[in-house]
């Protein structure tokens, strides 16, 4: 299966992580290089016990790798099945919506499903060894026929001090866009850190998407809270705007922790995302995944039971994990059927919801998701506590990005009105000038002047803080409007094949316009955590000759200093270029879920 191909160019532009380092929490063959691209990880805390769920997405050459996981003794460690981490995705992903103002003319109004980063191929585990000494480590990894980097293997060993073991999971093959098998980690207590030590161990930031399940919303790490500005979110292009704001916010607050969704209705009951549409609840997409991958059997039965399970404030009994792949310590467990017998919510191989409630009061427990770029320092631990209140997956666009043509259709990104060079326009034409403030302003729409001459006005503004969750690039504009595409429907493919599929894309930047970029802006008083900002410009006139309507242009002011491209503007700016005709590759999985 195949996630948007926005992510793949967000990480070769070095936007959310490198690939140009030895990986951090990988051991490969030895002289070969492994790259860590991003890392899944969930967690559950319930009935005196925690469990932790890894799955990395990396590249590397052909023979074997070694994943190394942090396991906090006593535990037994296993693989989960894929659906797992899958449906929690799935179940909190935003959704971008367009703004509740009505549109210029008529636009696209399915939600955009911003999924976590997937990799193309999805590789096996063919033997693990839990290791709990330096020297245990060493031979594990001799014996697999690999090894680490020095810094994976100094992070490893300060696990090891701290009294942690090492599950050396070895993972068969390589290729450019790979991902480990799910490794399910079961521990006795209640571990209240997540330890990313290992992942933040190489010389590259990684991104993180983490998931909590407990009784209440999680706060994800010590760090600022953060909020993309709506501004930012533009619609039709929800999904790419949506993933530009956010790298760049992540970018500009390294290690901090961007909570894109919260609640108890995201684990067992949905969410209403509105116009008939609403995204699955990962309870029960869980099991539906399992059995179309061939993970599981009878799924309706424990999709039915898992909805019953919604409301129940009695506690649920304990299953008990293999411990195919290992165990550290002196694990032991005894089964239980408690008030909630777990057989009902476990179809062969799928008991990670099982797992997940043993001994918790289902009614009580809810799923939150957060995602950050790690920075690479010697030791990280994010901790997790309890915080009030909820966030929706749903994410309002804050402003319109269109073109209105004389028949009323649109079209995504500043471009002159299709037909417009041909004919008399009928009625009024909207035509979408910048107002030079990309952050602030969004997009302008004014009536064709049916003039003689260009009357242009002072396009200049001034903003006054800037928030993390804007772009920051030295030039003051939108780097994301310099290009167009035409991709307002958000329909995904049903295709699951793992091939690129971009031959149905396409992108209409023929007739994009430069000529605006280089408007004054001024800025001043930047904050990491919270913005206001001002714009202010008269509509840009256009002048129309025998029926022709020209393009919008937006005039410099008289003395206008020219700003240098930051690097992340041109960063960004190539991304527009490159990226957005590939955004709607097909996931798969993914549709509207009605």
């Amino acid at each position: 299966m195949k996630r948007s191909f926005l992510f793949a160019t967000l990480l070769s532009l070095g936007l959310l992580s490198s690939a140009s380092a030895h990986a951090s929490g990988f051991a490969g063959p030895k002289g070969a290089r492994v790259d860590l691209r991003s890392l899944e990880v969930a967690r559950s805390r319930a009935g005196g016990r925690t469990t932790t769920w890894w799955r990395a997405r990396y590249s590397a050459p052909g023979g074997v790798v070694a994943f190394l996981v942090p396991v906090r003794a006593p535990a037994a460690v296993d693989v989960a099945p894929e659906a797992w981490l899958d449906a929690l995705d799935e179940a909190t992903a935003p959704r971008v919506v367009p703004p509740t103002a009505s549109p210029p003319c008529p636009v696209s109004a399915s939600p955009d499903v911003v999924l976590a980063p997937d990799a193309a191929l999805r590789r096996r585990a063919t033997g693990a060894q839990v290791v709990t000494t330096a020297l245990d480590l060493d031979v594990a990894l001799t014996n697999a026929g690999v090894e680490a980097s020095p810094s994976t293997l100094a992070a490893a060993r300060a696990e090891l001090g701290r009294g942690r073991a090492i599950a050396v999971v070895v993972v068969a093959g390589g290729g450019d866009d790979a991902s480990t098998p799910t490794v399910r980690v079961v521990s006795d207590g209640d571990e209240g850190a997540l330890p990313l030590s290992l992942a933040s161990s190489g010389p590259s930031s990684v991104l993180v998407t983490a998931y909590a399940i407990a009784t209440s919303a999680t706060r994800f790490g010590e760090g600022p809270a953060l909020t993309i500005a709506p501004a930012a979110v533009s619609w039709p292009r929800g999904e790419v705007t949506y993933t530009l704001a956010r790298a760049t916010l992540l970018a500009q607050v390294p290690g901090a922790f961007l909570v894109e969704s919260a609640g108890h209705g995201l684990l067992f009951d949905g969410t209403n995302v509105g116009g008939g549409v609403s995204a699955p609840p990962a309870a029960g997409r869980y099991f539906t995944l399992a059995e179309s991958y061939g993970e599981a059997a009878g799924a309706s039965a424990c999709v039915n039971n898992a909805g019953l399970w919604s409301g129940r404030f009695v506690t649920a009994g304990v299953t008990c994990p293999k411990g195919a792949l290992g165990r550290a310590g002196s694990w032991a467990c005894e089964p239980t059927t408690g008030d909630l017998d777990p057989r009902a919510i476990t179809c062969g191989a799928a008991d990670d919801l099982a797992i997940a409630l043993a001994g918790a009061r289902p009614g009580e427990m809810g799923l939150s998701r957060a995602v950050a770029t790690l920075p690479p320092q010697p030791t990280t631990e994010v901790a997790l506590a309890p915080t009030s209140g909820s966030k929706s997956p749903v994410v309002e666009a804050g402003r319109y990005e269109l073109v209105c043509g004389p028949s009323g259709g649109s079209s995504g990104g500043f471009v002159p009105p299709s037909g417009a060079s041909s004919g008399d326009p009928e009625g009024e034409v909207l035509v979408a000038t910048n107002d030079g403030c990309g952050g602030s302003g969004g997009t302008v729409y004014v009536p064709a002047d049916d003039g003689t001459s260009d009357d242009t006005s002072d396009d200049s503004c001034s903003s006054t803080g800037t928030t993390a969750s804007e772009d920051s690039d030295s030039d003051g504009c939108d780097a994301s409007t310099e290009s167009s595409t035409d991709d307002s429907s958000s329909d995904d493919s049903s295709s699951d094949d793992s091939s690129d599929d971009d031959s149905s894309s396409s992108s209409d930047d023929s007739s994009s316009d430069d000529s605006s970029s280089d408007d004054s802006c001024s800025k001043s008083s930047s904050s990491s955590s919270s913005s206001s900002s001002s714009g202010s410009s008269d509509a840009v006139k256009v002048k129309t000759k025998k029926g022709k309507l020209a393009p919008a242009k937006a005039a410099k002011p008289k003395h206008a200093k020219k700003h240098p491209r930051s690097p992340l503007s041109r960063a960004v700016l190539l991304l527009a270029l490159v990226a957005l005709p590939l955004r709607r590759a097909a996931r798969g999985r993914t549709k509207d879920y009605t």
